[in-house]
């Protein structure tokens, strides 16, 4: 995206500024907790110096990069991670299709993740193709089928937009009241805009493919539908794993889902299990709601399995809160009790939130016999 051009051949043209460095390593591949345009701030002071171009990055999106074109301390803003989202979106936006364009959602797990973490080539969360366009070029069917996608979260969402602009006739059922499933009821922060912002993307392709979309119906595997169809996509999503700990029953017990969804019945302090981005991502919504959390995580420290990247945002972010956050690593829940004292001061009361593993949810797929 450009404001102004000023290059001449054979000298320096412009100027690449933002914040990254060994020193401040969470701005070398931002992730969504710096939040948007996070190193526009650093263009102002550049353009009191420099007479050449700047060019900044740094978790854009299309409004953050024109607000600062238009601001005039910056005159290009370069897209990475939203190139690898969307190879289109630039030719989308020229054409007044902003809301067409898929938008990356800063996870980092399958292009920066994949090639530090893994060892392995490049792809994306949102745009399974990347890297693999080949073969995994979406073409129209000779013969179109019936296709039945079971689950409305992001899986089901993406096999029937596949499915539909291969031609299919696609039916999309999901048990819940709206598109997004799991994935839209825990993108409550700030932080997780994109997610919605993706959520919403789904919801108009499926509109303009022509998926029928049933909602509030459980698939129980004895439907005329499914016997009818084609091909079955079961997208259900996962559940989350409760370990047989002693107390889990206490009401003060609250699944992360929960909290996501209803918020916490009462109190300030609040415990939770699992230090993994589940559990910290929690975490760090209650700090800024005004909950006090302890988090309590087997292993040694947390987020352990996170992208490297993410967790250096994540972990710094932790740091800064002080007093709002205990953790307790190293450590397992065995038992739960809760204890309420009369004279206890009112809001004293623990909360107890777990945060654990998720198992697929085979049920589904078990009645159908797949």
């Amino acid at each position: 995206v450009t404001r102004r051009s000023t290059f001449s051949k054979g000298e320096l043209v412009a100027f690449d500024v933002d914040a990254g460095s060994y020193d401040t390593e969470d701005y070398i591949f931002p992730s969504r907790y710096n939040g948007d345009a996070c190193m526009a701030y650093v263009c102002k002071e550049a353009r009191k110096h420099l007479s050449k171009p700047i060019i900044n990055a740094g978790n854009h999106s299309m409004e953050s990069a024109a607000q600062l074109l238009l601001s005039g301390d910056a005159d290009m803003v370069q897209f990475g991670r939203q190139s690898i989202a969307d190879p289109q979106f630039a030719n989308k936006l020229k054409l007044g299709r902003r809301e067409e364009i898929r938008p990356c959602i800063i996870c980092n797990e399958e292009c920066i993740g994949r090639i530090f973490g893994r060892r392995t080539q490049l792809s994306c969360t949102v745009n399974p193709a990347a890297g693999f366009e080949e073969s995994m070029e979406v073409t129209k069917l000779e013969k179109p089928q019936k296709v039945v996608a079971i689950g409305a979260g992001p899986g089901g969402m993406e096999a029937a937009r596949c499915a539909a602009e291969r031609g299919c006739s696609v039916t999309l059922y999901d048990k819940g009241s709206e598109l997004g499933g799991t994935f839209k009821v825990i993108a409550t922060g700030d932080f997780k805009h994109r997610i919605r912002e993706l959520i919403a993307w789904y919801e108009l392709q499926i509109k303009k493919l022509g998926v029928k979309v049933v909602l509030n119906t459980e698939i129980t595997g004895s439907e005329p539908e499914l016997a009818e169809a084609d091909a079955i996509f079961v997208a259900t999503g996962s559940l989350p794993l409760i370990p047989p700990i002693p107390g889990m029953d206490d009401p003060k017990v609250i699944d992360v889902y929960d909290v996501h969804k209803n918020g916490l019945p009462e109190g300030k302090n609040v415990v939770i299990c699992g230090g993994g981005q589940v559990g910290v991502e929690t975490a760090l919504e209650l700090i800024e709601r005004g909950h006090k959390i302890t988090i309590v995580e087997m292993l040694p420290d947390l987020i352990l399995k996170e992208e490297l990247m993410t967790r250096i945002v994540m972990m710094k972010k932790l740091a800064a809160e002080g007093r709002a956050l205990l953790k307790d690593a190293d450590a397992a829940v065995t038992e739960i009790h809760h204890t309420k004292k009369k004279d206890s001061p009112s809001g004293t009361a623990r909360d107890l939130c777990h945060a654990l593993s998720l198992d697929p949810e085979q049920a589904p797929a078990l009645r159908l016999g797949t």
